[in-house]
């Protein structure tokens, strides 16, 4: 271990020549880098130190100063009684690195500490160590006082976080000007290519005209004056999109764009035209309409040796517009005569934008058709309707030849805690769901194929059969083959008995029932009908209760009745659901009898009694 002492030093006036006096090696002049130098551990008037080394650990020297001593001390062997280089070296450090001298430089580290210490008021205080601590971290310095509580004296941040605010009501009356009209903007962000919308105001001219300057509404403030829970979603909607930089919108997004199409507050609607000017001024916004569109797409498919030529349009209530005709803005939005029309589905979105990017008309060649139509055409027509051009109506020989018959059909699936009814259509031996625009084609005996014309009135009644039996199918009736209910509401009070009871007394089969998860219930409700014979002193009751073309025993029901259930277990494995205002008129039965067989034989004494329980099922022969 290497120690030396340096005497009567102060670190203020202390320079590298005097270390010569001190050493016998002078190597350590020539030293300018100290970035390899640092401390293991340092505080004032104190440090341990040593240096980054790939080669061998390098020693470790300890400096401190003691009044006018500086006392010092190395891990090497050197037997000289001088500092060896290694203290020189970290000495050399010290004075020449500024992050380290302030801990041993009373002088340096009262002028370093001045300036922190104004903003507390203590910049004439003697001892400024006393009121501040100095660390060092990370290869910095970082100074805090001593004292937590006290409390830097900065004006503004007083007045920010600590002075009551003072409002300036005629700046806020001044804000909610009647005389500004708010208005709502749709256009493109300046840098990025997604859809904004902003909610703007400005005065208005004598003539209903806007006038400059058109300042923007931060929406977010006024939803605490929102009066309608629409009213809320729209303003939050709105700034959704003033703060959005996603070009591909998700679920909450788009649910978000439809609130906004809305329009619930009736706001006028202008467009930022930038090619006009890049700022929103009253010359670049034009007036338009808001409206979700109002129209179906058609395909059209043509037959020209050797291609198929493929077009759309849009089908409008009184027009068409062919695809070519068709301007798309903003993404989501068809522009016709100042008119912005929102595409609300994204599967038509898609078909109007591949067709714009491809020249509005496809050219399939004959030998890639077959695989064309089925691969894209085909599934295209659950949502789209196609017209084959080429295929031809069914002649009255031709819809003669085969059977065309239609049964209304309704398959039941389940997936995960839902429940899928898909309403079908059989025409034949051809099946389509109701909501699908899928055509039916057949082929006569010679081969040629004909297109079967859909019964759209058999189909919309049928639709309506299925949305009048729960409230839920009626904000189903857009975007799907099938409706759908959560297995519980499903299962709920048997409601699946009542719609079935209905659907089958309209002609309809349904299918898919016995194949949901962990189900065993029949699917038919209960048909009870008793039938009394006459004895001398009693009556032969024979109960029978129906579930479709099962029947319960009498021992089955009575099981049921006494083990206090509603579920009666039938011989196909399924469970039987025993009406709840039946239960206890059976019970009354076979309290007042006894089971012999299939009968159920009750004195005449307690008949009459019983027999008034099911006035309408039971069925007397004398």
């Amino acid at each position: 271990m290497a120690e030396y002492i340096l005497e009567n030093i102060s670190f203020s006036t202390l320079s590298v020549y005097d270390l010569l006096k001190h050493t016998s090696d002078s190597s350590f002049i020539q030293n300018r880098d100290f970035h390899s130098f640092y401390p293991i551990s340092i505080e004032i008037n104190s440090g341990i130190f040593t240096r980054e080394s790939s080669l061998l650990d390098a020693p470790v020297v300890t400096i401190s100063y003691i009044g006018s001593s500086l006392l010092c001390s190395c891990s090497c062997e050197n037997p000289e009684g001088k500092l060896c280089i290694h203290q020189t070296e970290i000495i050399h450090c010290i004075l020449e690195e500024k992050k380290f001298r302030m801990f041993f430089d009373a002088y340096l580290r009262r002028k370093t500490l001045l300036p922190k210490a104004r903003i507390y008021g203590l910049e004439n205080e003697a001892d400024l160590d006393t009121y501040f601590q100095i660390n060092y971290l990370e290869g910095k310095i970082d100074i805090q006082p001593k004292i937590k509580e006290l409390l830097p004296i900065d004006e503004q941040t007083l007045k920010k976080d600590l002075i009551p605010l003072q409002h300036d009501r005629l700046a806020e009356l001044a804000s909610h000007d009647k005389t500004k009209k708010q208005i709502l903007v749709i256009g493109n962000h300046r840098y990025y290519n997604h859809l904004v919308f902003a909610l703007m105001e400005a005065e208005i001219t004598q003539a209903g005209k806007l006038k400059n300057p058109v300042v923007p509404i931060d929406a977010m403030p006024l939803i605490w004056n929102a009066e309608t829970p629409l009213d809320i979603k729209f303003y939050t909607a709105i700034s959704t999109f003033q703060n959005n930089y996603n070009e591909d919108y998700t679920l909450a997004e788009l649910e978000a764009l439809k609130i906004i199409v809305q329009n619930p507050l009736n706001l006028d609607v202008y467009f930022h035209d930038r090619n006009i000017t890049e700022t929103v001024s009253s010359k670049s916004l034009i007036p338009v309409t808001f409206n979700t569109l109002n129209a179906d797409i058609q395909l059209t498919v043509f037959k020209k040796d050797p291609f198929y030529e493929i077009t759309g349009e849009l089908l409008f209530p009184d027009h068409t517009v062919p695809f070519k005709n068709v301007i798309l803005k903003n993404e989501y939005f068809i522009y016709n005569q100042q008119e912005f029309s929102y595409v609300d589905h994204p599967d038509m979105l898609r078909v109007i934008k591949f067709f714009k990017t491809n020249n509005e008309i496809l050219l399939i060649h004959s030998s890639k058709y077959e695989e064309f139509k089925q691969s894209v055409l085909s599934p295209l027509e659950e949502r789209i309707y196609v017209n084959y051009n080429y295929i031809h109506a069914a002649s009255e020989v031709q819809l003669k030849e085969k059977d065309f018959s239609t049964e209304k059909i309704i398959y039941l699936r389940q997936q995960q805690n839902y429940i899928g009814i898909t309403p079908v259509i059989r025409y034949g031996e051809l099946e389509v769901p109701v909501y699908s625009r899928k055509q039916l084609f057949n082929t006569d005996q010679n081969g040629n194929l004909f297109k079967v014309e859909r019964d759209e009135v058999l189909e919309s009644r049928f639709t309506s059969l299925i949305i009048q039996q729960h409230p839920d199918f009626e904000e189903q009736t857009d975007g799907y083959q099938y409706f759908y209910l959560h297995r519980d509401k499903f299962m709920e009070n048997d409601w699946f008995l009542d719609a079935f009871d209905t659907w089958r007394n309209e002609g309809v089969t349904i299918l898919g029932f016995n194949e949901l998860k962990n189900n065993k219930l029949n699917p038919h409700r209960a048909k009870i009908n008793i039938q009394i014979t006459s004895g001398l002193d009693w009556f032969n009751a024979k109960i029978k209760v129906g579930f479709g073309k099962k029947e319960a025993s009498l021992k089955q029901i009575h099981r049921t009745i006494r083990n206090k259930s509603k579920f009666v277990q039938l011989d196909d494995g399924t469970l039987g659901i025993l009406p709840e205002e039946w239960i206890n008129k059976i019970s009354a039965y076979f309290k007042a009898g006894e089971i012999d067989e299939e009968l159920l034989k009750i004195p005449k004494i307690n008949f009459t009694e019983v027999a008034s329980l099911f006035e309408k099922e039971v069925w007397i022969c004398k």
